[in-house]
């Protein structure tokens, strides 16, 4: 079932301005870090008489989920980066939209409900795969436009075509001004977003997905054969960086030039990978098929597609904390400095709640 926790923007509508408290600088896509003023899970409360309450316990790599931790008492919690404190307290974790699901998480505009944000929609009547940010525009690629398409983060306007004519895109990421997305037939494109033609990076694979970029190269799932590859993104022979079985169904990836993030679909696992090496760890486990996945500079976010949830983690452990429940069919997720972006596949939308 459907979760009816969505608020939808109409096209020339603002959407909801991030309220008093601090939002952080800079965002990325799928393809690179940014610092991004939020509370972490698992950070440090503070309390109106100066005591500081631990956020949450840390967790394991398995499926266990937390709503952010322990709350404090009838103090003030200060949001990391601002300057303004509000009451929290566990009685109204499920409903302030201040403090909703853990101390600290501000929806941003939206309400809480049972301790989740309500989601804003951005744009509905696609059919959306991956996605990517670039400042205040939402790059996504359309399955049913058959193009990588772009609109205003906020869902102020309509999607707009970036690059018509692409043979069932999938997954995408921004590195250096240009975007570079996967296809079908198993290749690998690019397009600078100033302007400019689009140009076939690689081509000859199997099917592609998920895709994120590093210094001169771009990381790219390749899930009828297992294979994590590195293609030279100015040409040349590809590697085959790490490889698992194919009912893992390699899908979503995402970097930060250090390490690559892949998501097993069919492994219900996201696993790390320091860049250079060709060993994997577990970076989580237990997940309803995870696709999308996304990173700032402290956590990694994801969606799980077969259980509808969208969830994050730090990149250093501690608990999953759960963003949303009911969404269907999760595919692509993409941040910026105050939103988690996600593609709803079966209802055919975009939509983001504070993260």
């Amino acid at each position: 079932m459907l979760s009816d926790d969505f608020t939808t923007i109409p096209p020339g509508s603002a959407g909801a301005a991030p309220a008093a408290g601090g939002s952080g600088s800079g965002g990325s896509g799928s393809g690179g870090a940014s610092s991004g003023g939020v509370t972490a899970n698992g950070g440090n409360v503070t309390l109106s008489g100066g005591a500081t309450a631990s956020g949450g316990s840390a967790g394991n790599a398995g499926g266990s989920t937390a709503r952010g931790g322990s709350a404090g008492n009838s103090g003030g919690a200060s949001a990391s980066g601002g300057s303004v404190s509000t009451p929290c307290v566990s009685a109204a974790l499920a409903t302030d939209p201040l403090n909703c699901g853990f101390c600290g998480h501000d929806c941003r505009g939206t309400a809480c409900t049972a301790g989740e944000c309500a989601a804003q929609v951005l744009t509905t009547g696609v059919q959306p795969k991956g996605l990517a940010i670039d400042g205040d525009k939402l790059y996504f690629a359309d399955e049913l436009a058959a193009s990588i398409r772009v609109l205003p983060v906020d869902g102020s306007a309509k999607p707009t075509t970036f690059a018509a004519a692409q043979s069932l895109p999938r997954y995408l990421t921004i590195a250096a001004s240009k975007v570079y997305w996967t296809r079908e037939d198993g290749s690998l494109m690019m397009q600078p977003i100033g302007g400019g033609t689009v140009s076939t990076v690689a081509s000859g694979f199997s099917k592609l997905l998920g895709v994120g970029v590093a210094g001169d190269s771009a990381y790219v799932a390749e899930p009828g054969t297992g294979a994590l590859l590195q293609i030279p993104i100015a040409g040349g022979k590809a590697l085959t960086v790490s490889s698992t079985s194919s009912g893992n169904y390699v899908e979503g990836v995402a970097t930060d030039g250090q390490t690559v993030w892949v998501a097993y679909n069919g492994g219900t696992q996201i696993v790390a990978l320091a860049m250079g090496s060709a060993q994997t760890t577990p970076f989580v486990a237990n997940q309803g098929s995870p696709s999308g996945v996304a990173l700032d500079a402290n956590f990694i976010y994801w969606a799980n597609q077969g259980t509808g949830e969208i969830r994050k983690k730090q990149k250093s452990g501690g608990e999953i904390v759960t963003l949303k429940t009911g969404v269907a069919h999760a595919v692509g997720v993409a941040v910026d400095a105050n939103f988690v972006y996600f593609a709803e596949g079966n209802t055919q939308r975009i939509a983001r709640i504070a993260k």
